[in-house]
């Protein structure tokens, strides 16, 4: 009966880390959310190495391509690389199915350019999701955005967050990216702004993470 409870318990979180840095960069995060939740299972994968424009075209961890920094409203949303990094993520989705964790148990989220893709990757997902995370990102395919979102996930709990004195990734830009996705249909967006916050997350997104959680 105990092994049923923790099958039936199982819980999956999949992470997806921003321009130039790691998965490993995110473990406190992980650590965070397998002590208040002790059945889920943490996943945070490394960007490919990928030359980057903003970058000189230099190569550096990186899910695609982006032109310019700061991010802005301007910024291509249908970069190089983007359907590549959305597969790949698709397919981490399929490992955590397939190991045994209901695809409405896991949460696939992100920070930055991570989060671009997280929101893209997750509404784009065939089975239903337990929710979908995105900090300090924008959002990918703005304009046709409404007839991609699968209706598996159209109703998938998001919470999205973002610090309002953001200079890399514009504040404007994440609010309206957000608010596009209402207008297009998609449901049960939550949006937090952090005054003072810069590219960056803090206790108070994580704690308001955490209790976004507790109800998904």
């Amino acid at each position: 009966r105990q092994e049923c409870q923790e099958m039936a318990e199982k819980a999956g979180f999949l992470w997806l880390h921003g321009l130039g840095d790691s998965g490993s960069g995110w473990f406190s995060l992980g650590r965070a959310v397998q002590q208040k939740f002790p059945f889920v299972e943490t996943r945070f994968p490394d960007a490919p190495r990928l030359p980057v424009t903003c970058n000189q075209g230099m190569k550096m961890p990186s899910w695609f391509d982006i032109d310019d920094i700061p991010v802005a409203a301007s910024e291509n949303d249908c970069p190089k690389y983007l359907d590549d990094s959305v597969k790949l993520v698709h397919e981490q989705l399929d490992l955590l199915v397939g190991a045994g964790i209901p695809a409405n148990r896991i949460v696939v989220g992100g920070f930055s350019q991570g989060s671009a893709l997280a929101q893209l990757a997750g509404m784009t997902y065939g089975s239903p999701l337990g929710g979908i995370v995105g900090f300090s990102g924008w959002g990918m395919k703005r304009a046709q955005i409404g007839s991609l979102i699968s209706e598996a996930n159209k109703k998938t709990p998001m919470f999205l967050g973002h610090g309002e004195a953001d200079s890399t990734v514009l504040y404007a830009l994440g609010k309206e990216s957000g608010e596009n996705l209402i207008r297009q249909g998609k449901e049960n967006v939550t949006m937090k702004s952090y005054p003072g916050l810069a590219h960056s997350s803090s206790q108070q997104e994580e704690r308001d993470l955490m209790a976004w959680l507790s109800n998904v």
